[in-house]
């Protein structure tokens, strides 16, 4: 509860039951008090929440941009958009935008209608946003998970970094499709911490030109740390840099082109290069906390009960925190 003793306000604009009972269960559990709007006509009368959960689906008709615009125009701290995957280039779209970090697609698969947005994914960003829940690896785990950590402090690290994290995932028996999967997002997001995020003082990168096969030592106090952990349901990885250059619109760069079928690389995007696109299409959640010019920690979150294919097609969501330096 506030200071009044009245618990934070989330609107739910939506049309659709399963996203309106999916979303009312993660936020009121969140401890927000939900209001359900099914038209923007309502969301256009409405008083400033913590938290509006918008379904890009309402009103198709409407533009994305027209849609956030007036659901920030209520003056609600977030905006939390949620969508059907058969419109990808929309979802990333609203993302894009200013007011917009976080998103999180409808489940479903591409011959079944939506059964609407993760409710842990929903209730971790919402628990964040109204400061009743940290950003750690462990808020996405079951509570009491162990948590696994490993310190590099240079690029030829990263194959014994993995193959511990393999080793890991073979004694879970972790299907061999999933822990290739798994594998590989690490070896990207470490190689982004190592190359991508280094920056001299003024800001400019250090190592983002060099070839990846190229060594690269870290200075002290420049070391990433690689951290996972799973509950069972899920299996989550962490990787922390103490640089803080990494920006949405990198990652933005490199999701839209995604999800429009092309993408290139690009150089000097503070730990969002290439592979975060590889990343966002193998795992079920990712994470990214700045502090600026301090640090970095992107997670990537994997669902491991039910089958990899239909955890793959429930889709990726993604949330933004940008927090001020203590």
């Amino acid at each position: 509860m506030t200071a009044g003793g009245h618990s934070p306000t989330a609107l739910v604009v939506t049309q659709h039951r399963s996203t309106l009972q999916r979303g009312a269960v993660a936020l009121g559990a969140a401890g927000l008090e939900v209001r359900a709007l099914d038209t923007l006509e309502a969301l256009d009368e409405a008083p400033p929440a913590a938290l509006v959960l918008l379904d890009l689906d309402l009103a198709r008709s409407v533009g994305v941009s027209d849609l956030v615009a007036r659901a920030r125009a209520t003056g609600s701290a977030a905006v939390l958009v949620v969508g059907a995957q058969d419109a990808p280039q929309r979802l990333m779209e609203a993302l894009a935008l200013p007011g917009v970090d976080h998103l999180v697609p409808k489940r479903g698969t591409a011959g079944n209608p939506p059964l609407g947005p993760d409710e842990l994914a929903v209730f971790t960003a919402a628990r964040r946003l109204v400061g009743r829940g940290g950003g750690d690896l462990g808020t996405y785990l079951t509570r009491g998970a162990p948590i696994h950590r490993l310190t590099l402090n240079a690029s030829e690290q990263r194959a014994r970094a993995i193959g511990r994290l393999s080793d890991y995932l073979a004694a879970l028996h972790v299907a061999e499709q999933r822990r290739i999967a798994l594998e590989l997002a690490a070896e990207e997001l470490l190689m982004n911490a190592i190359y991508d995020a280094p920056c001299d003082e003024a800001g400019a990168p250090r190592h983002a030109h060099l070839d990846r096969q190229r060594p690269v030592d870290l200075e002290p106090g420049e070391e990433v740390e690689l951290t996972w952990g799973c509950d069972g349901h899920s299996f989550a990885m962490g990787v922390v840099d103490p640089f803080g250059a990494l920006e949405k619109r990198h990652v933005m760069a490199r999701l839209r082109l995604a999800a429009a079928g092309t993408l290139a690389p690009v150089a000097g995007s503070g730990g969002a290069g290439l592979g975060m696109a590889m990343v966002h299409r193998v795992v079920n959640q990712l994470v990214f906390t700045v502090t600026p010019h301090r640090r970095t920690e992107v997670i990537a979150i994997m669902r491991l009960a039910g089958s990899h294919k239909d955890n793959m097609e429930a889709g990726t969501a993604v949330h933004f925190h940008f927090e001020a330096a203590p």
